[in-house]
Order: C-alpha cells, then sequence, then structure tokens
C-alpha cells in the first residue's frame, strides 16, 4: 500500500497513476478528517477526486480509515460532547455512527476503524 504524494514536479494524477502499478490499495484518511464528518467528506469533492478517479479509476482500492486520534494523540470528539472518553458509551454510540456513515455512503470494500486506538491516553 502506497501513501501517495505528488513530487515537485508531478501532479496527484501522476501520482496515482505510478502508485496504481506497484500497489491494489491506497489510504484515505480525509484532510485530516474527524470520524463524525469523514462521510460527508468523502460523498464531496474529495470522494470524487481521490476515491473515484484517483484510486478506483486506477483500478485501486480505496482503503478508507476511520480515526478518532486528532492532534497530540487525543481523542476527537463530534461538538458538544467535551472530555469523553473511549469508554463513553454516547461517544462509542457517534464513533459507530461514524462508521456506518462512510459504510452507507461509500460501499468500501476495506475499512480501518480504530487505527492506532492504543495511542490515545
Amino acid at each position: 500500500m502506497f501513501q501517495v504524494s505528488p513530487g515537485i514536479t508531478s501532479s496527484f494524477e501522476e501520482a496515482y497513476s505510478q502508485a496504481a502499478q506497484y500497489s491494489e490499495f491506497s489510504p484515505v484518511w480525509g484532510r485530516p478528517t474527524p470520524s463524525y464528518s469523514i462521510a460527508g467528506e468523502l460523498l464531496g469533492s474529495l470522494g470524487r477526486e481521490f476515491v473515484d478517479k484517483n484510486i478506483r479509476g486506477n483500478g485501486m482500492f480505496p482503503l478508507i480509515h476511520v480515526s478518532f486520534i486528532g492532534p497530540n494523540v487525543t481523542l476527537i470528539t463530534p461538538p458538544g460532547m467535551e472530555n469523553a472518553s473511549l469508554s463513553n458509551p454516547m461517544w462509542r454510540e457517534a464513533y459507530k455512527q461514524a462508521v456506518l456513515d462512510v459504510v452507507k455512503s461509500l460501499r468500501p470494500l476495506y475499512l480501518s476503524i480504530g487505527n492506532e486506538v492504543n495511542s490515545v491516553v
């Protein structure tokens, strides 16, 4: 799997085309995007440009990461849910719904959830 980054003289289209020569998968993290917003973002321009055109358009599979890790390895929480933890039932339900929203909207064959869960303090 490649994390695609265009070089100084190449475009995203060229970078993804080249990556497709060596990999079947390409990660999708968002911009970074909080878990509760990623489904909507992937249904918009980010999804059309990167998932549809650059990844699927080059014959690769998107591996969608629904992360809940934020800056300084902190837990990302939806607005209005300050100081939540992984054990908070409301937070857990919001995260589960975010994952289901990604599945319903993009129907990815591959999904990454709980990535680096052991990093949250």
